[in-house]
């Protein structure tokens, strides 16, 4: 019984979240789809009574009344009137709920990327993660229009099924009786059905994720190259087969079981509504009732149980997107980026630096494993600092805990005496500029690759076109047709591609746009040569000249230039200083200059 109490709660719930939800997109197109649905709800009573009068007429003109003939062509008239007014109410109401469904789309959608925009980047590190946001993006959508299908068409149903109920108990009180307990079995079935299908696909989400990633590189243009000189094609596909398999085996074991459960119980309920009719002709053999009587009740009694058949399956949706609905509002209350007490502004000039304080950071998912443990330095102002370290001592997670991307587990970071978690995001946002190793090409005009960096400079030529300069994209900007409006990238029509290079040039360019105090580089060029690279470091050491610099390399030629290095080694500081302090004490960071100044002949080149 509680089981039965939880599910009316979770749809009554649910639904309710849907209706205002809806209301709120387009109070106006939910009213009028209610009001058409109702009136085509109507339509089956009216066409029952039409019906009974027309056999009734037809026997009679059958039988020469004369006089029947006209009442029957009326009614026939009648008949087709109100089935094109029917015709145009469905065609009304299809129209209206497209329109509604757009809107609801566009509702969700929108919501579902603001959120995830929002989201602490902590997340994109787990793979719970993209468990959750794959099932929020399995057609939420979807399942809200059918939340909101369902219970229009429950409601139009309720009108039709209440004509037919008083019918049927006017003749007799069993019969009506009777065509109610027919639905119990099947709403119970289809509950029951409902909820295995969900939970199947809430087991399976990780598998049909990775059966989408696997489609998705064997179509994929950066790794198609990798696939032909390795022909791992075969080995691919091969994963996918049996993955899919895998899936469609116990998909097809779940319909099997439910094909073989609904034979049962809807075999049960047409028999009982054959010996319904079979009860409905042995009571009116006393010839109390004319045979348009009879027939309109037995359409009332076939309708009755097809339309309460129906109401079971709405029900059951119901209940089955109601626990897709659940993924939903797990998704909404994930952890957002900001804390809504951030409300401090950034200092609007630094005067004692950025302090790192006892940080420490351990990802979520291993949380006994400490990428930063316990680093404590000061980064003065105007100071320009190098990060260093091999793969793996937690560079680019420090960075990303310098720029508010993640929350320290440990410790405190401050610029000046501000706290970061205090300062507002947008506020912080606009007072540091960055440029990361893994930077997004994004697959759009050059103005808008550039233009992101500052959004509201977006159609500022003249400033896209010095950001350029300075990030050394404005060569490659020369040679492209269309300029600034040239499409990048093969995704669409008209693209052209860059060399990885480029485009790192292009995304340099990007943070140079805004004109922020506190730059940073992380890695951004591991794809240039030695000699490219010695030179953006020196021409964003020059354009950094009143900025708060930090760069991270793993060519450590260029940190010579840099006021000062600071060492990391398994998420500790192990060492500080200059380029020549740190050779002249002959520890880690002279270890790695001196490993990789072996490759290069001469020593003057930027490692």
């Amino acid at each position: 019984m509680s089981s039965k109490i939880n599910q009316t709660i979770t749809v009554l719930q649910t639904s309710k979240k849907i209706f205002s939800t809806v209301w709120n997109v387009s109070s106006s197109l939910l009213i009028l789809k209610i009001v058409l649905a109702l009136f085509v709800g109507f339509f089956p009573i009216l066409n029952v009574f039409i019906t009974k009068e027309m056999i009734d007429q037809a026997v009679l003109t059958i039988q020469h009344e004369s006089e029947s003939a006209a009442l029957f062509y009326f009614w026939l008239a009648v008949q087709a009137i109100a089935y094109l007014i029917l015709l145009g109410m469905n065609a009304w109401e299809r129209t209206v709920s497209t329109a509604l469904e757009l809107k609801v789309r566009l509702y969700y959608d929108k919501t579902i990327a603001e959120k995830a925009s929002k989201l602490s980047l902590i997340h994109f590190e787990s793979s719970d993660y993209y468990d959750k946001f794959s099932r929020v993006r399995l057609g939420i959508t979807d399942k809200a229009l059918q939340i909101l299908t369902a219970i229009v068409r429950i409601i139009q149903s309720l009108v039709t099924i209440s004509g037919f109920s008083v019918l049927l108990f006017s003749f007799h009180w069993i019969m009506g009786v009777a065509m109610i307990l027919f639905v119990i079995p099947s709403l119970w079935l289809n509950i029951f059905i409902g909820k295995q299908r969900y939970m199947q696909m809430f087991v399976q989400t990780p598998i049909t994720r990775k059966l989408n990633y696997l489609s998705y590189l064997l179509m994929d243009r950066a790794a198609a190259k990798e696939l032909r000189v390795f022909q791992i094609q075969s080995y691919l596909i091969h994963k996918l087969k049996f993955l899919y398999k895998r899936n469609a085996q116990e998909k097809i074991a779940l319909e099997k079981k439910v094909a073989y459960t609904s034979f049962g119980v809807d075999g049960v309920a047409n028999v009982l509504l054959y010996i319904g009719i079979g009860f409905l002709l042995w009571v009116s053999s006393a010839g109390s009732m004319t045979v348009g009587y009879f027939v309109s009740l037995v359409q009332a009694m076939t309708s009755t149980q097809s339309l309460l058949q129906q109401k079971a399956l709405q029900i059951s949706a119901l209940y089955e997107s109601s626990l897709y609905f659940s993924n939903f509002d797990e998704f909404m209350n994930m952890q957002e980026h900001s804390s809504s007490n951030a409300t401090r502004k950034f200092p609007s000039v630094l005067q004692k630096g950025i302090h790192i304080q006892n940080l420490s950071f351990s990802y979520p998912h291993q949380p006994d494993k400490k990428v930063l443990n316990d680093i404590s330095f000061v980064i003065r102002p105007g100071e320009k600092i190098a990060i260093v370290g091999e793969n793996g001592a937690g560079k680019s997670t420090l960075i990303k805990c310098l720029l508010g991307l993640y929350a320290p587990t440990e410790g405190n970071i401050l610029f000046d005496d501000t706290l970061i978690n205090e300062i507002e995001p947008n506020d912080l946002g606009r007072h540091v500029t960055a440029t990361f190793q893994d930077f997004a090409t994004y697959q759009l005009t050059v103005r808008e690759n550039i233009g992101i960096g500052d959004i509201e400079h977006l159609n500022d030529d003249n400033r896209i076109l010095e950001a350029a300069r300075k990030g050394g994209a404005y060569d490659i900007i020369r040679q492209l047709k269309h300029g600034l409006d040239s499409e990048l990238g093969f995704e669409f029509h008209g693209g052209i591609e860059l060399s990885q290079g480029q485009w790192q040039k292009i995304a340099i360019s990007r943070s140079f746009l805004r004109e922020a105090p506190i730059l940073v580089l992380d890695e951004p060029t591991s794809s240039l040569d030695p000699l490219a690279e010695a030179k953006v470091f020196e021409r964003c050491l020059s354009l950094a000249r009143d900025k708060t610099a930090i760069f991270i390399s793993h060519r450590l030629g260029s940190c010579r230039m840099m006021d000062r290095i600071i060492v990391l080694k398994d998420g500790f500081v192990a060492e500080q200083g200059s380029h020549d302090q740190l050779i002249h004490i002959n520890g880690e960071y002279a270890k790695m200059f001196q490993s990789q100044a072996k490759w290069y002949a001469d020593s003057s080149i930027a490692i």
